[in-house]
């Protein structure tokens, strides 16, 4: 379980076809820190595993070291299915969010990791303290959108300002723009969208 905050971006160093899959090698500094073989890593919204954690120096000379933090990780083919994973290449940025602990700050809202679908910026309005972004959904998410409330983009937990049947928008502050993959989305551009996990249980119950 994440809280849509992203921790890092990172930056696709390799891809490479597995079975019907993709594995991933992706560059990172921070969130490699305390990470380990088997837990969950949060890429871009998708809940995928940790393979491997590795660290390496370019060079002999210890003036010109510069280290290099690689995480290793695998998206089956469902999940390229359903996010926009299978569309990475290499020197792509991702935003990247470690797993919630107990007892850690919930500074954005539930998220699983569980994409629901692959949405599309239909607009994109720069305001004078924020940049709108309105967002056409695969289905009808209706049900599970409110106003002022929660939506995770691409693993971005943000705060819905309008909604209509198959279409949402969202603000980005220019902090989110600086520290996100949504500062760099233009329109047309393909984003992972997972609905409140809140909204989508209580929706289930009163049917």
């Amino acid at each position: 379980m994440f809280t849509g905050i992203v921790e890092e971006l990172g930056k696709i160093q390799k891809v490479v076809r597995r079975r019907g899959g993709k594995r991933f090698t992706i560059e990172a500094e921070e969130v490699v820190k305390d990470l380990q073989v088997g837990e969950s890593l949060s890429v871009n919204g998708t809940c995928l595993t940790i393979l491997s954690v590795k660290s390496g120096d370019n060079s002999r000379k210890k003036e010109l070291r510069n280290p290099k933090h690689e995480i290793e990780v695998e998206a089956g083919e469902e999940t390229l299915k359903r996010t926009t994973l299978t569309h990475l290449r290499p020197g792509e940025r991702v935003n990247l969010e470690r797993a919630l602990r107990v007892g850690d700050r919930l500074g954005g809202h539930f998220v699983l990791g569980h994409v629901d679908g692959i949405g599309k910026i239909r607009r994109k309005k720069v305001l004078a303290s924020s940049t709108l972004l309105e967002i056409d959904s695969p289905q009808d998410f209706s049900s599970y959108l409110v106003e002022k409330g929660s939506i995770s983009v691409d693993g971005v937990s943000l705060t819905i300002v309008s909604t209509r049947k198959n279409r949402f928008s969202i603000s980005i502050l220019p902090y989110t723009q600086k520290v996100t993959t949504l500062g760099s989305r233009k329109i047309g551009d393909e984003v992972n969208i997972e609905t409140d996990m809140i909204a989508k249980h209580i929706h289930k119950i009163s049917r």
